[in-house]
């Protein structure tokens, strides 16, 4: 290596730009809380799957040998991915009907 190809010198290292800022939102925007529609998707849309997840599996379960077939754990994984939507749901109910109350007190 040669006195000019040394990676420590001013010149030879590269100056790096910092990173541009993302171009969604600008900085300062508060988050969006959860609106109805989006809480009534999930207590909706979750509950149907849950319902369905839990309906297929027991239809497809074979009690007499124990044998599990793929479509049994699909329908399984479709009902607890249903019921976890339902339960956040609920939660951010909850939450927003919570939030609410406190906001039309303190006026």
């Amino acid at each position: 290596m040669t006195e000019h190809e040394h990676p420590s010198e001013p010149s030879q290292v590269a100056a790096s730009a910092p990173p541009a800022p993302p171009a969604g939102t600008p900085p300062g925007t508060p988050a969006r809380k959860p609106h109805g529609k989006q809480l009534l998707i999930l207590l909706l849309g979750g509950g149907v799957l849950a319902f369905g997840g839990c309906a297929l599996f027991l239809g497809t379960l074979n009690f007499n040998s124990g044998d599990t077939s793929v479509l049994n754990v699909v329908f399984a994984i479709c009902f607890v991915v249903g019921a976890g939507m339902f339960a956040i749901g609920c939660v951010l109910a909850l939450v927003l009907i919570v939030t609410t109350l406190f906001r039309t007190e303190s006026r």
